[in-house]
């Protein structure tokens, strides 16, 4: 009864009203894979480094632990951001894939943007203030400049004002590629207006390879290169597979032995995203530089692309992948990975001080096994917390008017 009132109180609302359950559970995946990166690289800088250098404490450069098989498969959690983006492209693409595929009333573009302000803006804004005022308080950094990178951030252009990931949080450098992709979702939805079912999803595939050729062959100044140029074939790919949703998916399940196969193909993509980017990972080490800079360009974006449609397929066909994905546990977490995205980083550090205190190894497999047991917990709970206060009261769609009038303004 107790676990029962836990689980409704965190499952989030969605604005239609319908919960996809396997849909969280991939976000709990993506949400939990970043959680995990920087953990690791907590760890990595603050213990294992350190105690591998001795008294010459190694306290730049990721290059003491690239062999480390370990460490290299938990560095690839950074495409968890990735992972949210085809989600992204998934959910914003349904309702205009609706609208063309399916005959239903097209969405209002000003309430389509109104959802977006009232649904993502105040947790948002919160999250912001409060690390901006530890940023002030406890570090006691100028509050002129705080507030210049705040202003920044919370328009969202961070990257195109000052050239880096907002000082503020650095999270949320792919929520400003999340806003650019917002803004034009309406008008690159209408690639659902083509009639003929095999010429749009040419047209999806071919942007999907041509963006993800096109970055492989870019250089940014940055280690991200924080624009929606840098990452559309992954949104894209959410744009696929709500095509396949809508117009294969939902007419009939699977048959068993393609419900298998799926499930085969899934397991095979997820071990190959995580081989291939474990493969990848020396080639983003910037020695001399501290934690993990991805350079993108060096990366196998179309293969990547194409495993994590494989991987997302076998979510929604796939009986076992859709069944462990369903499970309550993975998809309640899994519904407030946007709380959990805002503040790990800040809990990741306030906790990952103990778990420093308690194992000083040159092991990094036993530190990262001390690390998560120690900090993984409360950051969950503590972002329970959080989701419940400052993110699930946002999802009702008319929280403003309730607002308004106990205020006695409406």
């Amino acid at each position: 009864m107790i676990l029962d009132k836990i689980k409704n109180a965190l499952t989030r609302e969605t604005s239609g009203g319908s919960l996809i359950p396997h849909v969280d559970g991939l976000r709990f995946f993506a949400v939990m894979a970043v959680m995990l990166f920087h953990l690791n690289g907590y760890i990595a800088a603050k213990i294992t480094r350190p105690q591998i250098a001795g008294s010459a404490a190694l306290t730049e450069g990721a290059d003491a632990l690239v062999s480390n098989p370990i460490w290299r498969t938990l560095s690839t959690g950074y495409f968890g951001v990735q992972l949210f983006f085809v989600i992204s492209g998934f959910i914003l693409g349904m309702p205009f894939a609706k609208a063309w595929l399916s005959s239903t009333p097209r969405p209002s573009l000003g309430k389509y943007l109104l959802r977006r302000v009232t649904r993502l803006e105040p947790p948002y804004i919160i999250c912001m203030c409060v690390m901006a005022a530890l940023l002030i308080v406890v570090k006691h950094e100028p509050l002129v400049d705080c507030l210049k990178h705040l202003g920044a951030s919370l328009l969202y252009g961070h990257y195109f004002i000052y050239g880096t990931e907002s000082s503020i949080n650095g999270v949320t450098w792919s929520l400003e590629i999340e806003v650019q992709f917002y803004l034009l979702a309406p008008f690159i939805g209408l690639i659902f207006a083509i009639g003929n079912k095999w010429l749009r999803r040419g047209v999806l595939a071919a942007l999907i390879a041509g963006f993800a050729l096109a970055q492989s062959q870019t250089h940014f100044d940055t280690e991200h290169g924080f624009t929606l140029l840098n990452e559309a074939h992954y949104f894209l790919c959410g744009f696929l597979l709500a095509d396949f949703q809508l117009t294969e998916w939902s007419a009939a399940p699977p048959s068993k032995r393609s419900s298998a196969l799926w499930d085969l193909a899934g397991l095979c993509a997820w071990i190959l995203i995580v081989v291939t980017l474990a493969a990848w990972t020396p080639l983003f080490v910037n020695p001399g530089q501290s934690g993990l800079y991805p350079r993108h360009q060096n990366l196998a974006h179309l293969p990547l692309a194409v495993l994590v449609l494989i991987a997302y397929c076998a979510a929604f066909r796939g009986h076992w992948w859709k069944r462990l994905l369903s499970h309550p546990f993975l998809y309640v977490i899994g519904g407030m990975c946007y709380t959990i995205y805002l503040w790990h980083f800040l809990l990741v550090s306030m906790f990952g001080r103990i778990a420093q205190r308690l194992t000083h190894s040159d092991n990094h497999m036993i530190n990262m096994a001390v690390a998560i047991v120690i900090v993984v917990p409360p950051v969950i709970i503590i972002s329970s917390i959080l989701f419940a206060l400052f993110e699930k009261p946002f999802m009702r769609r008319d929280w403003y008017d309730r607002a308004l009038k106990a205020i006695g303004v409406r």
